[in-house]
């Protein structure tokens, strides 16, 4: 550098830049730190010349500084202020509807410093008749007051200070300042820089134009060109030299940044992609986009904590807190269990107590199964009561430094943050979470609550600092730098590539500021409020660029992520070159991922055909419906009943059909057994009826709601009695209507021997007619009988029950259909019974089913022990017989080795 560089102030738009050119100082011309010229952010810069004038005594400088995030708070405080909402009433304003302030608070502070930085004139703010202006006037007022009554002082007012003791010459001068990466600077600073130096300022970042012949390349979509960036620089990688770099910089990187990330991830480290074992891949490469400190999962999850201090919580947010490897034991087996019965629930909400006790039972059987748990551990039950037990202990209102110092006790009561060796990012996140409990007493100070504060307030403005907090991670000097357009202007690199330089993307479109007259905000040009001033500070911005590099490219896709044309960045008009690059003929990331698994061709073949088979005289867990989904699809039974894959409960409001079907079922079993028979029940007058469903419907119901924790209030439960009982009334009219019988059992438990194996079925009911059994199966549904009569069985419960004792015995099967249309029989006997709905197997005549009823019993027998065999077999192809059955289990479907076939048996 030259004596007159060394000589000048530098002054960067960032820390990053800084850094860059310190270093670059330092390589160059291989001298300490400690004869480098002066090279200081201006934020920095700005900290260093406030605390000079401090020390000088400058007048007004005593005052208490506020940082950003003070002011952002001070002007949420304000608008929930009810004295100064009464205050706006009387102005005719209400804000009493504002559900969130956040985003109106943006807005007043960016429009206050407009108005400091840009030089809007206040008296023609004042003479605008728009309730928006006056609003936004009435706001100023109060919070100037305010800032003046406590003898504090917000970053516009400070730097207006600055230039204030500039002019008066109170200040250090400096000889020439150099400005590094600034697209634009506002008039005040520009001002207050000029009083400064004495030999003017110098903007060395900007060009006037920006010079043609730099490649432009368009791909056809923004996946392939973050792919071939990735490529791109992955192959430059190995010409690297010490402290070179290559820069991706991306338009749109604070929305696109995690797919920027995975796509990168795929190209550099694809066996995590893959795999996902390790907790960060393996790469060379950084991005420079902060993310809120709340959004790190390890803080997220301090919040969510607190969600166990309410009596109740939803379903959903329960089973996610039961989950999080951030609190007792993390995910242990426990906490596995635990989520197998809280998806078995059929309320939206579940209490506290209940999850205590579903965490204890969990306790128990982990304990029970794993040789690894000792006496010594604490149970996550124990870390969660314990938590709770701490929190009632100071249920009233305290100040927030009592807050502040209960909450390391309840975080370390809930075992936070969790029972494991933290990463990386997860303890930097916390330690930066540290930093901000241990400043969070400013604000306790600033906003007055020295008075008592209860815990939602508390957790409120602690979460709120966290939101506010960015957070980046810290890691290693990377080779690959992956930057938005503003931290990468004024650096230089190796090899730079500007992506996604498409029309939509940049310029960006203009956001005047909602709360300032449009007219004058266009008179005096502030930032983003006119599409001519985005441009031009694009083209500023994009100019910087020019001698980032010797190797520049920019590129742009032709359509988005919903097939839209997209049109290159107007900007690119001067800097495209004669030839437009090739668009990729394949997904180049793919390919990479493919070479990588042909380089495993010789790996073992797993024949997944058949799972381990059954012992003979082993019982078919889940009976006639494990057979059932069988042949319906052998691998969703294997999924379901051999390796415990279980659909989650879907909460539903109300009482869920499958319970109503059982409390039915219920009800006219406790009716057959007090008048077992025809002849017993025509005796019973319809009140006497009605009035058994209904005690039965109370017991049946009390014993429901118990069983699966429901919600329910009395209108709905009287409901449904009145409509359970009308269907169990028209049942019973039904079965006076046919010839006389007598019912045998009812809900009886039986045992079937099929093919050396044995199934544990219940039987609805069985009547006597004849001195012979018809099997009665009650669906609340439509059944078909066709599903009887061909191959394969697509229901195989009725022809089970079958073969309980000897079919000789046997008059028939039949469903008994239960619903408020129709209570109908239809089935199958072996001879004529007088029952509409039932008929013998020569009157069907239809499908496979043979026409003697002796024949049918032997076919019916042949097919359940062949599917039975094949079960027992562990046979577990993929083939769909009954894809109406499986549309109650495609929670399986993603565990499925194979597209499911509509392939035949060779049966």
């Amino acid at each position: 550098m030259s004596s007159a560089i060394e000589e000048s102030l530098i002054l960067t738009a960032n820390e990053r830049q800084q850094r860059y050119l310190l270093q670059q100082y330092i390589t160059h011309t291989r001298l300490p730190v400690s004869v480098a010229p002066s090279i200081a952010s201006l934020e920095r810069w700005f900290q260093e010349i406030w605390l000079e004038l401090q020390d000088s005594c400058f007048p007004n400088t005593d005052k208490r500084l506020m940082s950003d995030q003070e002011e952002l708070f001070l002007w949420d405080e304000l608008l929930n202020d009810p004295t100064f909402r009464q205050q706006l009433l009387e102005l005719g304003i209400s804000i009493e509807s504002l559900i969130h302030s956040r985003p109106l608070v943006e807005q007043l502070k960016q429009a206050r410093s407009l108005i400091v930085h840009w030089g809007i004139p206040t008296n023609q703010l004042s003479l605008a008749n728009d309730q928006e202006t006056q609003f936004l006037l009435a706001c100023i007022e109060r919070l100037n007051a305010k800032l003046q009554s406590n003898r504090w002082l917000v970053k516009d007012d400070a730097i207006q200070l600055l230039k204030a003791a500039a002019d008066q010459s109170a200040i250090r001068i400096e000889g020439e300042i150099r400005l590094h990466g600034f697209a634009e600077l506002s008039p005040l600073w520009r001002d207050t820089l000029s009083l400064v130096s004495t030999q003017g300022i110098k903007d060395v970042s900007n060009k006037p134009d920006l010079h043609t012949g730099i490649p432009v390349q368009a791909f056809s979509s923004f996946s392939e060109e973050v792919e071939a960036a990735a490529q791109w620089c992955k192959a430059l990688l190995p010409e690297l030299k010490e402290n070179e770099q290559i820069a991706v910089v991306v338009t749109n990187l604070s929305d696109v940044h995690q797919r920027v990330s995975s796509l990168f991830n795929r190209v550099f480290d694809p066996a995590y992609v893959c795999g996902n074992e390790r907790d960060a891949a393996a790469v060379p490469f950084d991005i420079s986009v902060s993310s809120s400190l709340i959004e790190e999962p390890i803080i997220g999850s301090l919040f969510e904590l607190f969600s166990f201090s309410e009596f109740q919580l939803e379903a959903s947010r329960l089973q996610k807190l039961n989950l999080s490897s951030f609190w007792g034991n993390g995910l242990s087996e426990t906490r596995l269990l635990a989520q197998s019965a809280l998806t078995q629930l059929l309320t939206h909400k579940v209490t506290l107590s209940l999850y205590i006790d579903t965490l204890q039972k969990a306790d128990t059987r982990a304990a029970d199964t794993e040789a690894s748990v000792t006496a010594t551990n604490t149970a996550d039950s124990e870390y969660l009561i314990r938590f709770i037990s701490t929190l009632k202990q100071k249920t009233k209102s305290q100040t927030f430094v009592e807050w502040k110092a209960l909450l390391p006790k309840l975080l370390e009561a809930a075992g936070w943050p969790g029972n494991r060796t933290l990463n990386s990012r997860e303890y930097q996140a916390t330690q930066t979470f540290l930093e901000v409990l241990s400043t969070s007493d400013r604000y306790a100070v600033l906003l007055e609550h020295k008075k008592p504060i209860n815990l939602t307030q508390f957790m409120s403005l602690l979460q709120w600092l966290c939101e506010k907090t960015s957070f980046h991670m810290q890691k290693l000097d990377c080779p690959i730098q992956i930057l938005g357009l503003m931290e990468g202007a004024g650096i230089q690199f190796k090899h730079c590539r500007v992506i996604s330089l498409t029309e939509s993307n940049f310029p960006s479109a203009p956001q005047p500021n909602s709360l300032l007259p449009y007219g004058l905000q266009k008179q005096v040009k502030t930032p983003r409020s006119t599409s001519e001033r985005e441009l031009e500070y694009a083209r500023k911005l994009l100019h910087s660029y020019e001698n980032a590099s010797e190797n520049l490219i920019f590129s742009y896709h032709q359509k988005n992520d919903n097939d839209e044309a997209c049109s290159p960045s107007p900007l690119l008009s001067m800097a495209i070159s004669d030839q437009l690059s090739e668009l990729p003929e394949r997904n180049v990331v793919d390919t990479h991922i493919l070479q990588m698994v042909e380089k495993d061709i010789n790996a073992d073949v797993v024949d997944t055909s058949y799972g381990p088979p059954l012992t003979p005289g082993d019982t078919i867990a889940g009976g006639a419906y494990h057979l059932q989904l069988f042949i319906a699809n052998p691998f969703y039974a294997f999924a379901n009943y051999r390796l415990g894959i279980q659909a989650e409960q879907q909460p539903c409001y109300g009482i869920p059909a499958f319970v109503r079907g059982s409390i039915l079922h219920q009800i006219l079993a406790a009716f057959w057994g007090l008048y077992p028979s025809k002849a017993s029940a025509e005796n019973v007058s319809a009140q006497e009826r009605l009035c058994t469903f209904e005690k039965e419907f109370d017991r049946a119901v009390s014993a429901q709601v118990k069983r699966h924790n429901l919600n329910l209030n009395a209108d709905l439960i009287a409901l449904t009695k009145e409509q359970l009982c009308n269907i169990a009334l028209n049942a019973v009219v039904a079965d006076c209507e046919r010839p006389p019988f007598k019912v045998a059992a009812v809900e009886a438990p039986i045992s079937v021997n099929i093919a050396q194996y044995r199934y544990s079925l219940r039987v609805d009911r069985i009547d006597i007619i004849n001195d012979k059994q018809l099997v009665i199966d009650y669906k609340t549904g439509k059944p078909s009988v066709s599903h009887l009569q061909k191959k394969p069985i697509l229901d195989p419960q009725l022809p089970l029950y079958l073969f309980a004792g000897d079919p000789v015995n046997m008059a028939g099967i039949s469903y008994f259909e239960l619903n408020a249309r129709r209570c109908s029989y239809s089935g199958i006997s072996d001879t004529e019974l007088s029952i509409p709905g039932i008929s013998t197997a020569a009157q069907l005549n239809r499908y496979q089913l043979p026409a003697q009823w002796d024949d049918a019993l032997a076919w019916w027998k042949e097919q359940l022990e062949f599917y039975t065999q094949q079960l027992a077999s562990g046979y577990t192809a993929c083939i769909n017989h009954n894809p109406s059955l499986l549309r109650h289990y495609e929670h399986i479907l993603p565990a499925a080795h194979d597209e499911p076939s509509k392939q035949k048996d060779s049966k």
